[in-house]
Order: C-alpha cells, then structure tokens, then sequence
C-alpha cells in the first residue's frame, strides 16, 4: 500500500500547487511500484504542468508501455510530444491509433496540430475537415477546431473554404466574437468589400475586443485596398472546383445561360462566312463557348483558373489545347489570335483596362475580342454587387478599349443569364484590333 498512499500524498501536493513535492511523491510511488500505470501518468500530468513536456512525454511512454491498449495514455504522450516541439513523434503515435480507431476525435485533433506545426498543411486541412464531419457541435474549445481549420485555409489560399466553415456556425452563434475577424479577413481575401466591412461591425457588435481589430486590420485593409480590381483567383479557382460537376446542368437548366449563343449570333455578322480561324476562349470553363464558336475555328485554346474545369472542358474532344491560369497567363506571347473570347468571365473582375491591354497586344491585326459584362448604369466604371461579381458601365468598356487602342462597337444589351428567377442585365461588347 505504500505506492497508493505516496500517490494520494503526491495529489495533495499538486492541488496545493506544490508540484515539485508531489513529483517526489510519485517518484516514490513508482519506486514502491514501477508497474503503477497512474503513478506514471501522475509523473507526467506534473511535468506537463512546469513546461517539462519532453520529461512528460517520457513518462506516458511508461504508461503506454505497462497499458499498450489505452489510448488515452497514447493521445497524452502524442499532446506532449507536441508541446515539446516533436511534431514528428507526435504524428507517428497518433496515426497509429487512428489506424485502430478512425473515428477517435481527440486523436484527430492532435494529429492536425502535428501536421501544422510540421508544416504540412494539406494534411492538417484534411484532418480538421474530417473533424468538421465527425464532431458537428464547435461549442467545445470554443469553437477551436472551425477556427483553426479557417485560418488555416485562408493562408493556403482556399478563403471560400474558410467562409463556407464559420459562416452557418456564426449565424448560430457558435463561435467566440474573434471568428468574425477570421470571415473578415476571408472575404477580403476574396475581394468582397461589403462582406468583409460588415464582417467587422459584427465583431465590434458582439463585443470583440479593438485592440485584435486594430492588429488584424492593417491585413484586411491591405487587401481591402486592392478588392476593387477583381475578386481573388484563388476564391475564383476554388468556386469553379466545386462547381465543376453540376456547372453546365445549373447554368444552362436553371440559370438560363445564353451568352455562347448571343456572342455567335453577334460576331456571325461580322466574319463573312470566315471558319478558320485562332480563338482564344478566355475563361473556358466546362466548354460551352468553346462548343459555340468550334465551327468558326481552325485552332481552338482555352484557359481557366480552375483545374476541375478544364478537366471538364477535356472531355468535350473540342480544343486544340488547354491550360490552366489566370486571363493574363492566356494572353502572353505573340499576337496570333484572330478571335479572342470572354464569355462572361469579366464579371469577376473590376478595371478590365489591363484585360483590354492585353488582348491588344495577343489579337492579330483585325482580329476581335468580343465578350460579355453585367450592366452597371451608374457613373462608376465598375462595381461589385451582392452576387460578388461585377458589373461594368458602357463608359468603364470605351475607356478600355480606348486606352488598348482597339476599336469598341456599340454595346448590345443582353441578358445573359437569370439569378433568383429574375433576368440579369447586361452588355454584349465587340471591340476591332487595327
């Protein structure tokens, strides 16, 4: 009985916060003992309570090796393994404890804190996306786990992912006020001013403390100050990956897409019968402009942010070549292209002055860029609507061109497509190189 009362001595010294005596105690116990597992674990927990997390993981090892079944000593050595900087061992352990049991939450926790302090961040999204499947309510931690997987998200260049993960849990109140400084910085990752500024008065509304506004809003007014030139590509890439498979059901069936047709029907009249000619369709998407204009073409290329897309766009057998990237990356190189595309991609996009310099230098002499703009009538050349894309004015398109030095046709007004039922106004647009 002497290891049980040096135990019992042990825990009275660490409730008096004397955690040196009650070490020496339990240095006792397992002296009387060395098989006494909670003697062990005792030794540990008082480690870990002084920062001693190598000594601590050293003594749930005992632990574990006396109680190889228990996976609460594992997950106790894994955490200390973690604290002490070992990151490494930590994830060893844990995988192979979830390997027996997949569904071991705290295990999971662990190991996305391994991966990220190992700097292998896919891995760790993937764990806290597990974690967001396996354990629905964030109350515990304080909504850690959300937390978490957001910031991290956001610096990975996925803030779609991070809005789609704290904006249901907020409006349920889940989460501490700080989340809405994470969705403030995600939304102006993305690019959406009205968002992020609203994301900000909610945190102050719910009590946030200024002092973590006034640090976190150097960075969200930093992006802030560049939101009006186009919603961020990696927020575009991400909203077309996961669009990709029902993208041509929702926009032709649902949305009543017709800009392929309307830009056909438009450039039709300006070609003379021409079917040889260098397109370029700039965001591809899935194809359905590229499916259009084929007939018109003896070389067809297309590009778009989102690899999902293009992988879509590969199976229609219609494209000479395709590439992944932004609009700019499509239009480097020699001036080749007699027709250059932009079947309703310039709504994510603000001052489309660069996209016009652009097609200048890429279009061939007497080549045409012909696309579409959802229709802004105020003064402002551009703007950034509920739906997070923009609409341009005729005035923002004539300036544009303009400045390219291409020759801009009188815009068309269009509806391109319908949201929430209710037509969408725009403008069809065809400009001439010289």
């Amino acid at each position: 009985m002497a290891d049980s009362t040096a135990l019992v001595e042990g825990h009275r010294c660490r409730e008096r916060g004397d955690g040196r005596a009650a070490a020496i105690w339990y240095q006792r116990a397992v002296g009387f003992a060395p098989g006494n597992v909670e003697a062990w674990v005792a030794l540990g927990d008082v480690a870990a309570d002084s920062g001693r997390n190598r000594l601590a993981a050293l003594h749930y090892r005992r632990a574990v090796r006396l109680e190889p079944a228990s996976s609460l000593w594992r997950r106790l050595q894994a955490a200390a393994w973690c604290r002490a900087g070992d990151a490494v061992a930590a994830a060893a352990l844990l995988q192979g404890l979830l390997g027996e049991r997949p569904d071991d939450i705290e295990a999971l926790r662990l190991l996305a804190d391994a991966w990220r302090q190992m700097g292998r961040n896919t891995e760790a999204l993937g764990c806290y996306r597990e974690l967001l499947g396996l354990d629905p309510d964030p109350g515990r931690d304080a909504g850690a786990v959300p937390l978490a997987f957001a910031e991290l998200a956001i610096g990975e260049g996925d803030p779609l992912a991070a809005i789609e993960a704290l904006e249901p849990l907020l409006a349920r109140r889940c989460l501490p006020a700080t989340a809405w400084l994470t969705l403030a910085r995600a939304w102006a990752a993305v690019g959406d001013t009205i968002k992020t500024r609203d994301a900000v008065t909610r945190y102050h509304r719910d009590g946030g403390d200024p002092a973590a506004a006034a640090a976190a809003g150097d960075a969200i007014a930093a992006v802030l100050a560049k939101a009006d030139s186009g919603l961020a590509p990696a927020y575009v890439r991400a909203l077309f990956d996961r669009y990709a498979d029902r993208f041509d059901h929702d926009l032709v069936g649902t949305l009543h897409y017709q800009v392929p047709a309307l830009l056909v029907g438009a450039l039709t009249t300006r070609l003379d019968g021409r079917r040889d000619l260098r397109v370029l369709d700039l965001g591809c998407g899935t194809g359905l402009a590229g499916a259009a204009v084929r007939p018109l073409a003896r070389v067809l290329s297309g590009i778009d942010l989102s690899p999902r897309m293009i992988d879509k766009a590969r199976q229609r057998a219609i494209y000479d070549a395709l590439a992944v990237g932004d609009l700019q990356e499509g239009l480097a190189g020699a001036a080749i292209w007699d027709l250059i595309l932009a079947a309703d991609v310039l709504v994510y996009l603000g001052d489309l002055t660069p996209v016009f310099a652009g097609v200048a230098r890429a279009l061939a002499p007497g080549g045409l860029f012909a696309g579409t703009v959802e229709r802004l009538d105020a003064a402002a050349g551009w703007q950034l609507g509920e739906s997070r894309r923009f609409a341009h004015s005729v005035a923002h398109l004539r300036q544009a061109a303009a400045a390219a030095g291409l020759d801009l046709a009188d815009p068309a007004p269009i509806v391109p497509r319908h949201d929430r039922g209710q037509p969408v106004s725009g403008w069809l647009f065809v400009a001439a190189a010289r």
